[in-house]
């Protein structure tokens, strides 16, 4: 009785991540190819901002709610806590934490503009933002808490 529902289980979850792929596989290019069609694929800092900003406005933010995350996978091995975040599933979720935000804004910054980005976490500090690198530079875009007017070098 045990092994039927362990299997019953393990049968669910792959069924979970077999949906999820497919999901990805077809939502995420249309969501991408729209984006690019409206901003082109030239990362300025303009567009960028622009992008992060229409984002932010369809954005769910779940920060002291219960949220689950089917889109995070913990893996320990030997003692060490390892994420696996499925990133175009942050960016079409549109909902979560800061630090969800943060890796949704960065992915859909690489994949629409191709620009260089980057997530910025505090140890200590319960937050993260994204950063883009234009010219040399990083810029913080940290639309949902210490930059929300425009972006900051």
């Amino acid at each position: 009785m045990i092994y039927m529902g362990v299997l019953i289980l393990f049968t669910l979850i792959i069924a979970l991540f077999i949906s999820t792929a497919l999901i990805v596989e077809l939502r995420y290019p249309m969501y991408i190819n729209d984006f690019k069609n409206i901003y082109g694929d030239t990362c300025t800092l303009e567009k960028a901002w622009d992008v992060a900003v229409v984002y932010k406005q369809s954005f769910y933010f779940t920060y002291g709610v219960p949220d689950p995350k089917p889109r995070q996978v913990y893996l320990i091995f030997d003692g060490i806590k390892y994420l696996y975040v499925y990133k175009e599933v942050e960016v079409l979720a549109k909902t979560g934490s800061c630090e969800d935000f943060a890796i949704a804004v960065a992915k859909l910054l690489e994949d629409v503009l191709g620009c260089e980005t980057r997530v910025i976490g505090f140890v200590g500090l319960d937050h993260a933002f994204p950063e883009v690198r234009l010219n040399g530079t990083w810029y913080v875009f940290d639309i949902s808490f210490t930059t929300p007017l425009k972006p900051v070098p």
